[in-house]
């Protein structure tokens, strides 16, 4: 990256906790802090950290087995998608927006106050966009 300025932040992967791609939390963070120490080798200053679901972060262990992955991420990105939901019922089902405050709330939950930035959503964007507007 010879001009990071427009450059909002890296995402290290797209699932990779749910994917399984490093065969365990402690390893995904392990490359994350490496390629975090690169970047401030070449002087850049550059949020970093990885677009997953809620039942990716859940399915990768216990708290102390996520604790390497909630310490090495500058902030969560969330893929949110309520209507694949194990217990959705239809695609307009009045429930999808209790099912994506859960996970929301999830997140808070793990994330000791860094920010929360939704990066994926299906289905009925518009109708999740005038929700979160209205989010205390």
């Amino acid at each position: 990256i010879k001009n990071p300025d427009p450059v909002l932040a890296i995402a290290y992967g797209d699932e990779p906790l749910y994917d399984n791609d490093a065969g365990s939390p402690a390893t995904l963070a392990k490359a994350i802090k490496q390629m975090k120490a690169q970047l401030t080798d070449a002087g850049l200053d550059i949020p970093v950290s990885i677009s997953d679901m809620a039942y990716g972060w859940r399915s990768a262990g216990s708290a102390a087995d996520i604790a390497p992955m909630v310490a090495v991420v500058d902030f969560f990105m969330i893929n949110n998608f309520p209507f694949f939901a194990q217990d959705a019922t239809t695609g307009g089902a009045p429930n999808a927006w209790t099912f994506f405050m859960n996970d929301m709330k999830y997140f808070q939950s793990i994330a000791k106050g860094k920010p929360l930035m939704v990066t994926q959503v299906r289905y009925l964007v518009s109708y999740f966009i005038l929700k979160i507007a209205h989010i205390s």
